[in-house]
């Protein structure tokens, strides 16, 4: 998102820049507008993404994750268009998986809000350390409502 690369969802740049010029406002007084035309402005010229690069140098550099030792990928129960996802359960299935603890659990999401799914597409990536993290967070995964919302084409 940072390096403005094509492929980055819209919906996270503009929701990202919208929180930037919130903070923008904040801190400097601008008025969310002009504070909203400053982010873009900074994100558009690289100086959003070599501020980060400074901060990850003070912070030890940047390094790459290493691989979780279980890695399970959830399928879409049916075929349709996202039209949302439960950020809560999401994040819940993360934690269960082992994150932030361990640097290599989490998720890994394939599919997003807008995208069109088939029915055993697999639509996440569950990722963790040990079986018992994996299999704790799937079941948890299975429960409740659906946390990708899914609207069946006609």
């Amino acid at each position: 998102m940072l390096q403005e690369k094509p492929d980055a969802p819209e919906d996270l740049r503009a929701r990202a820049i919208l929180l930037a010029g919130h903070i923008l406002d904040l801190a400097e007084g601008l008025g969310v507008d002009e504070g909203v035309d400053k982010a873009g402005r900074l994100l558009q010229n690289g100086s959003a993404w070599e501020q980060f690069r400074r901060i990850a140098k003070a912070q030890g550099g940047l390094k790459s994750l290493g691989e979780a030792r279980f890695r399970h990928p959830v399928l879409s129960p049916e075929s349709g268009t996202i039209v949302a996802v439960d950020n809560r359960r999401l994040a819940r299935v993360a934690k269960l998986a082992g994150a932030p603890a361990s640097p290599t659990a989490g998720l890994r999401l394939l599919a997003n809000v807008g995208d069109t799914v088939t029915r055993g597409e697999p639509i996440y990536e569950l990722l963790s350390d040990t079986p018992g993290q994996r299999d704790y967070a799937l079941a948890f995964s299975e429960l409740g409502p659906a946390i990708f919302k899914v609207t069946q084409e006609d």
